[in-house]
């Protein structure tokens, strides 16, 4: 074997999946599961919890506590080794394969994936779907 496909087989994808909802939560299992140690997966999301929103007008008539309804996610992250952050994200730098956060710290990345509203959006550098996700975390930011 060549070094240079060495080198390659060594490589680890660092993948920040933003959004730690319906469709983040499910996505970072997934992909967790399909690339075991060959990805370095991080979650982003502005907050600590996954609420099942459907399950919220039982916690209005009482028929569930607010705790019933939630998840802690650093938990169930740290368990599965899935990186994961609160701090919500800023924007995607494709130009940099970098996500800042809110905290101005900038997280590596060679593939973002996002969850918005139902649809997910994929961006890996050199393909023009960056933009889309560029502009989709600016126009939820607003």
């Amino acid at each position: 074997m060549k070094p240079a496909q060495r080198r390659e087989r060594n490589v680890v994808t660092k993948i920040v999946v933003l959004g730690a909802g319906s469709g983040g939560v499910p996505m970072a299992f997934e992909l967790k599961e399909l690339l075991g140690k060959k990805a370095d997966i991080t979650v982003v999301s502005q907050t600590d919890y996954f609420q099942f929103v459907p399950s919220n007008p039982w916690v209005a008539v009482n028929w569930r506590k607010p705790g019933d309804v939630k998840v802690s996610l650093p938990e169930v992250f740290k368990r599965l080794k899935i990186g994961f952050t609160s701090v919500g994200a800023k924007r995607v730098k494709p130009e940099q394969n970098m996500v800042e956060l809110n905290d101005g710290v900038m997280l590596p990345c060679n593939v973002v994936v996002q969850e918005k509203e139902g649809r997910r959006w994929t961006w890996r550098p050199s393909i023009p779907a960056r933009r889309c996700v560029e502009s989709e975390i600016s126009r939820s930011r607003k």
